[in-house]
């Protein structure tokens, strides 16, 4: 079992070409059936995908405000990458959101605003020691008892959101408010924007840090072997010494951290308050951003701009070209869909060819 756990290993990075072709073929095929719902539904494809193009990275203002959409995307797309690449199918990504939002916001009011940078940077250590607790709650359930991640972390996630309401509700409700919020967090925790009147905050170099760290450890630390001899087969990863309750409470650890820094990003950054808007579906939308990179930290970044796009470039496609908003989300559906079938394809086709080489 060990030598088959030694050959298995090294075929994960043989798939960088299919990968990169696949992730290509998705987005081209999303385009183009794009185009065609377009056209069918009676829109000119070529304005409507050119002002979406337009709305995305039109100028400075655009560029900015896309990429302040990518952040939670790729920050929950990356804690979903860990936990897939060890085969932990973790759900749980808006509920420890939601959670490291909560110890952010009352990190940083207990700060009270002082201490200069550290009026935002603790509370965001905060937030992903919250998401890091959350994520080893079901970790710990899987390890013990058995229990599937699957079932636990998307009852969690109700749980998590339930939690808010009780905290925003009955703990920290804005005074003479019609609206289910708290009151905002000192100035001084808010995260310094980078551009004027646009979202995008610091909270993007938190993104660029954290795919770096991802990246480097998967693939050249001695627990990114682990991770992955874990996730090849999880049986003969015992006679390499890997210990499975162990790593799955790290995994979901570290994946947890992640989505808790996001929440705690979001809270910082854009709301600034608690609310139910906390529960943006980041969690969710960062499943699929993950999927569609393949699980690879960098594609993730890139996977996270090309979903931030659509996001924003879709009110500017709805003003200009008439065309509705939620094509937008059709038209993100649409490449998940067609990265699974290339992927499907292309993987077939680079099997055939080895064996026939």
């Amino acid at each position: 079992m060990s030598a088959q756990l030694q050959v298995r290993l090294p075929r994960a990075r043989l798939v960088v070409a299919p990968a990169l072709l696949a992730i290509v073929l998705s987005v081209a095929a999303g385009l183009a059936i794009t185009a065609l719902l377009l056209v069918v539904t009676g829109y000119h494809p070529t304005t409507a995908l050119m002002s979406l193009l337009a709305g995305a990275f039109g100028g400075k203002q655009e560029t900015a405000e896309t990429v302040a959409r990518a952040v939670p995307l790729a920050l929950t797309a990356l804690g979903t990458a860990v936990a897939y690449r060890a085969r932990l199918w973790s759900v749980g990504q808006e509920g420890q959101l939601v959670i490291g939002a909560l110890f952010t916001y009352a990190t940083a009011q207990w700060l009270g605003g002082r201490f200069g940078p550290l009026a935002w940077g603790l509370p965001l250590i905060a937030g992903a020691v919250g998401g890091a607790l959350w994520g080893v709650l079901p970790a710990w359930w899987k390890a013990r008892r058995g229990v599937s991640e699957i079932i636990s972390t998307v009852l969690l996630n109700y749980v998590a959101v339930y939690v808010l309401m009780y905290v925003i509700a009955h703990i920290c409700a804005k005074t003479q408010s019609t609206y289910l919020q708290s009151d905002p967090v000192p100035v001084g925790a808010w995260l310094p924007t980078l551009v004027t009147d646009t979202p995008l905050n610091i909270g993007v170099f938190a993104a660029l840090i954290a795919t770096a760290i991802v990246g480097v450890v998967l693939a050249f630390s001695a627990f990114g072997f682990e991770l992955r001899a874990f996730g090849s087969n999880p049986q003969a990863s015992r006679f390499k010494g890997i210990h499975s309750g162990r790593m799955i409470l790290a995994v979901f650890a570290i994946s947890g951290a992640l989505c808790g820094l996001c929440g705690g990003v979001q809270l910082l950054g854009t709301h600034q308050r608690l609310s139910l808007a906390v529960v943006s579906g980041a969690g969710y939308a960062g499943v699929i951003v993950a999927m569609l990179a393949r699980l690879n930290p960098c594609g993730v970044l890139l996977a996270a701009l090309l979903f931030g796009a659509l996001d924003t470039g879709s009110t500017v496609m709805q003003l200009e070209a008439g065309v509705p908003s939620s094509l937008a989300r059709a038209m993100q559906a649409l490449m998940l869909i067609c990265f699974l079938v290339s992927e499907l394809v292309v993987r077939r086709f680079y099997v055939n060819r080895e064996r026939h080489d």
